[in-house]
């Protein structure tokens, strides 16, 4: 798992299976991953999506937060999930794969220009 956000109703997971196979999964494959949770849980699959991770200084990361949600707005980008890490210098945004580059580019321009 590379990124996990909890709330009241719902868990979400991100999982590169990649990371553990050379390979990702195929189609009949996630079926079988889906239908495995059946009676347990309602699982939604997304996939195609990128994670942008965040690291910065602790203290100043309500301005980081700040810059980047302004540069995802300007781009008219929401981010589907969004996970605070154990410490208060990481966050983890996911963003369909169609935008990450896009994203990653602005969000450089904007912290290192």
């Amino acid at each position: 798992m590379d990124v996990v956000a909890t709330s009241e109703v719902s868990v979400s997971v991100t999982l590169d299976i990649s990371k553990i196979w050379a390979r990702d999964l195929d189609a009949e494959e996630l079926l079988k991953l889906e239908k495995s949770f059946d009676g347990l849980a309602t699982v939604k699959l997304r996939t195609n999506r990128t994670i942008i991770s965040l690291i910065g200084n602790a203290d100043r990361n309500n301005e980081a937060l700040g810059r980047t949600f302004a540069v995802l707005t300007r781009l008219g980008v929401n981010p589907e999930m969004i996970s605070k890490g154990a410490f208060k210098n990481n966050v983890a945004l996911i963003v369909p794969e169609e935008v990450g580059d896009m994203c990653l580019r602005e969000l450089h321009r904007e912290f290192f220009p």
